[in-house]
């Protein structure tokens, strides 16, 4: 080391002058973050859309099967995570209720969408949500399955059917609260 110029060592720790490798044909190239000015003048549904359409192509670019995209999201500028975790738990709500949602793989997006809701002003959806974890931590609510069982002879499980009451009650407009939330907080989202 000691006959090594400053210029060569200096060469050798920033890893040489290699130009970033090219996409092979396999890969896809990253898509850039979006600039605020080019969403500041979208109304709040279109910018959420925008910025989550974004973001799932951005997943996919990296990880065309989704298995990673916990991971990804939680590298990009902050305000992705609560968009992409209150997204995946509001659809797996709508398809299939609470129950649904908490046997999904994406249940592990649960305690950041009690954080974001939290966040956005949905108190009601962070307390339900919130709660329904506390009973799947109990295993309670929570039907074990054997194949040998037909699924029509399992128990109905009662403790999501009030949840979802629960949650059918709540008088909270989360697109709204989320459109609002993401409008003040840009920075979150995007490149200046």
């Amino acid at each position: 080391m000691r006959n090594l110029t400053i210029p060569v060592l200096a060469f050798l720790l920033l890893g040489g002058c290699r130009k970033a490798p090219e996409p092979s044909a396999g890969q896809r190239s990253l898509p850039a973050l979006p600039h605020a000015k080019a969403i500041q003048g979208l109304s709040d549904p279109a910018r959420e859309e925008l910025l989550y359409g974004w973001l799932l192509h951005r997943i996919e670019a990296e990880d065309s099967l989704f298995d990673q995209d916990r991971e990804i999201a939680v590298r990009l500028p902050a305000g992705y995570l609560d968009l992409y975790a209150t997204r995946l738990v509001e659809e797996h709500l709508e398809e299939g209720g609470i129950g649904q949602l908490m046997g999904s793989v994406d249940r592990r997006f649960l305690p950041d969408a009690v954080r974001a809701y939290r966040r956005f002003g949905a108190l009601g959806h962070a307390r339900l949500l919130q709660r329904a974890q506390r009973k799947l931590d109990r295993n309670q609510g929570v039907v074990q399955w054997e194949e040998t069982k037909e699924l029509a002879e399992l128990p109905e499980d009662t403790l999501y059917q009030a949840l979802d009451r629960r949650l059918a009650a709540l008088r909270e407009d989360v697109p709204r609260l989320r459109g609002l939330w993401i409008r003040h907080h840009l920075n979150r989202f995007v490149l200046r």
